[in-house]
């Protein structure tokens, strides 16, 4: 009995064995299958690893993903991602005094463009001009880009502390053979805001056969401005409906004040000021001033970019290659007139009409009924509508050449490069602003008039 009970347990333990010889045999196979699986280098880690492996929180954007979301440049690209909060853009960065106009900056996690690092392939560029601190992704070739790849996560032990937020890296196309052209026009049903944008892309030789490929895209984009009035939502920043009141006490005619008086005033509030020139009465004896709907609310364009890339085999494990990109932005930014005083000038002195000029104010009746005369100089808040919107025109250029070597040596992977990159702002004041020391000085004579619609 005690035999077959062995025997029992003998054949037992040699089926359980096979069992998990087969079971090894197969975990070693599926082992077998995963390393097999081909190294990427993931942004923000020095550590290559197989795909879907790492825990870092990366989210890539293909080629497809960012044509089917319509878009034609980078920033419009990053203002539809989510963790890309309280970002700069271009939109609302014109205004001459912003000390930034034109630029368009990533803020990952809303920590500001200073906290966000920009990579091209990898690489550094250039901090924008006038900031210093920041990337102007107007400065990035969305045409030429193969995919996104985004970090969500700080990195500042791989990339520094400007990459607290995050990580964007944009990839380059690569081993492209062939050649694609397109053309996309807009055309706004309201007006303003239409586009139009070309774009070329050549690549030649195939690394692996012919040891070399070189790459050449270029792209053109111009688009029209969007004026705040051919918009119903941006026409006014009086909406009370909406908790909105967005004016300004520096209006057209003037409002105007003098010692002893009875505080600011404005000779057209007893007839409900002007509104048909964007002086509105909402209370008071004086005047405001619709600013909003001066705005441009979207810049006039002009984009220019040109991306070239080689890359040469010298041996199965090492590659030469070599980069270029070159990117020439224009934009005309249009804002409301010139507020007139002296909050708004460096010295920070009251603007002065003087007594006993040309059209100084004589008695006029309030808006409660009060007769008032003038005494002494003037200090005014005007608008200098007659001069036009403020209109400024940056110039922005960014190029850089990069050169490096790569491959692999043994057991190691290695690669040297060396880079350049520059960025270039100039801008133009070209309408709409007035010299403090001229006006001051014209005002002095008298012969201005800045108090009623005539003279």
């Amino acid at each position: 009995m005690k035999m077959n009970i062995n025997k029992l347990s003998l054949a037992v333990l040699q089926a359980l064995s096979a069992g998990m010889v087969l079971g090894l045999a197969a975990t070693a196979v599926e082992a077998q299958t995963i390393q097999k699986v081909e190294k990427i280098e993931v942004t923000g880690s020095n550590i290559k690893r197989i795909e879907g492996e790492t825990a870092l929180p990366v989210t890539v954007i293909t080629k497809e993903d960012i044509e089917k979301t319509g878009v034609t440049t980078t920033a419009q690209l990053l203002d539809k991602i989510g963790l890309n909060s309280g970002a700069s853009y271009n939109l609302s960065n014109g205004v001459g005094d912003s000390g930034q106009p034109g630029f368009s900056g990533a803020s990952l996690r809303g920590l500001g463009p200073n906290n966000t690092l920009i990579l091209l392939n990898g690489r550094r560029v250039a901090n924008y001009a006038t900031n210093g601190a920041a990337v102007d992704v107007n400065s990035i070739p969305l045409g030429a880009v193969e995919r996104v790849e985004i970090l969500k996560d700080g990195a500042s032990a791989v990339y520094g502390t400007d990459a607290i937020g995050g990580v964007i890296n944009f990839i380059l196309k690569s081993d492209y053979q062939g050649a694609e052209a397109s053309y996309y026009k807009t055309h706004t049903k309201r007006g303003g805001g239409n586009t139009d944008k070309l774009s070329v892309t050549a690549g030649y030789g195939n690394l692996s056969t012919q040891s070399f490929n070189v790459l050449v895209s270029y792209d053109k984009e111009k688009g029209d401005s969007i004026a705040a009035r051919q918009r119903a939502f941006a026409s006014t920043g009086i909406r009370p409906d909406l908790g909105i009141v967005n004016v300004s006490s520096r209006t057209y005619p003037a409002n105007f004040r003098w010692s002893g008086g009875p505080g600011l005033v404005n000779q057209t509030a007893a007839n409900n000021c002007a509104p048909a020139l964007g002086a509105y009465y909402l209370g008071g004896n004086s005047c405001v001033y619709d600013y909003t709907a001066g705005l441009d609310i979207y810049p006039n364009v002009d984009r220019e970019t040109l991306v070239a890339r080689a890359v040469f085999k010298l041996t199965p494990n090492a590659q030469l290659f070599a980069e270029y990109t070159d990117v020439k932005n224009k934009a005309v930014f249009a804002s409301s007139e010139t507020p007139i005083d002296g909050a708004f000038t460096p010295s920070g002195a009251p603007i002065i009409y003087p007594a006993g000029g040309r059209y100084y104010p004589g008695p006029f009746t309030l808006r409660n009924g009060t007769t008032v005369t003038p005494s002494g100089n003037i200090a005014l808040r005007w608008r200098g509508r007659d001069s036009g919107l403020r209109t400024n025109i940056p110039h922005s250029e960014a190029d850089r050449p990069v050169f490096g070597i790569k491959g692999t040596w043994n057991d190691w992977d290695y690669e040297a490069a060396i880079s350049r990159a520059e960025s270039k702002v100039r801008e133009e004041y070209v309408d709409g602003w007035l010299s403090e020391t001229r006006l001051r000085a014209a005002l002095l004579t008298g012969n201005i008039n800045p108090f009623t619609l005539t003279g």
